[in-house]
């Protein structure tokens, strides 16, 4: 069956089907507020506009977005609506107008990533701003920071030489949030893209599709992320301007975590090339998770010399 949705549709086509997936999407908004429906929410609420965004343009997407905040703040009222917006909203747009520009999943996945990080933070703040709840979440963090210290100060087995580190690094990211916010937005990325192409193939959408882990190529401006926040985090621990260090200490979590996982996804490429048996892959790539670096360093390198050929 082919798709009916067609970039080349009249304007007033275009409109209709924008409001009437404006009006699914906030439908399924109010599943993700249900118990027992709020996973089919989740998962399926930027869809609609994920599809309008992929195939009309920003424009109609902008609109759709807005047409559906409006419903929203009208039925549920404004905290609601902003949540809506954060969440799904802004998330559906960006990412069918990076896959309309780019169609290579993997730019898709890391400009986007990009853009909703960027658009989460000043939500963030934006909203703790502008509903006066700097007291609150600050009194959060607090509390959040309390529980973290009690829960290492019980851990018998771990010496107390070692446990004032991760207190001291939670303590940073839960601070200055940069890096939590970084991994709400890649799995947020991730199903969205992953729902909607899914979905668009049973209609003949020509969305792209991710791959495979072990085949994603590794950006040098990783690696490069990695090495200056390395140093800056060094020359900046002690200044006066900790929230600069703090920064830096979350961008360093953000291109190690992610390099690590590029480089255990490497891992795997060389085993199953190397046609390693499953019973030694599984006693291998545990021991990658307790000698961390490997993986790190092995995809520094294959990000210039690009191994696999991609």
């Amino acid at each position: 069956m082919k798709s009916r949705i067609n970039a080349r549709d009249l304007p007033q086509r275009k409109i209709i089907v924008s409001a009437l997936l404006s009006a699914i999407t906030v439908i399924l908004y109010f599943f993700s507020n249900v118990p027992i429906l709020n996973l089919v929410g989740v998962l399926l609420c930027p869809v609609p506009l994920t599809l309008i965004s992929f195939v009309y343009g920003f424009g109609f997407g902008f609109l759709s977005m807005s047409v559906a905040f409006v419903l929203v703040f009208l039925s549920l009222g404004i905290v609601q609506a902003y949540f809506y917006l954060s969440i799904f909203g802004f998330l559906s747009v960006v990412t069918g107008v990076m896959t309309r520009i780019f169609l290579d999943p993997f730019r898709v996945a890391v400009y986007s990533i990009i853009i909703i990080l960027i658009f989460n933070l000043f939500f963030y703040y934006g909203v703790e701003q502008l509903f006066g709840l700097e007291d609150m979440v600050k009194e959060f963090k607090m509390m959040i920071m309390k529980m973290i210290n009690w829960l290492f100060e019980n851990l018998s087995f771990v010496s107390e030489g070692f446990k004032k580190y991760p207190i001291y690094y939670l303590n940073i990211l839960i601070e200055v949030p940069l890096m939590l916010f970084f991994l709400v937005s890649f799995a947020m990325f991730y199903l969205n893209f992953f729902a909607s192409g899914y979905l668009f193939k049973r209609f003949s959408v020509p969305f792209p599709e991710l791959p495979p882990l072990p085949l994603w190529k590794i950006p040098k401006e990783l690696s490069f992320l990695l090495i200056i926040t390395s140093v800056l985090c060094l020359g900046l621990k002690n200044i006066s301007q900790k929230w600069l260090f703090y920064v830096m200490i979350n961008l360093f979590s953000v291109s190690y975590i992610s390099l690590f996982f590029l480089g255990y996804s490497l891992i795997v490429f060389i085993l199953a090339s190397r046609r390693i048996g499953a019973v030694k892959r599984l006693m291998i790539l545990p021991l990658i998770f307790l000698f961390n670096f490997v993986p790190v360093i092995l995809a520094i390198v294959d990000s210039f010399v690009n191994w696999r050929r991609l």
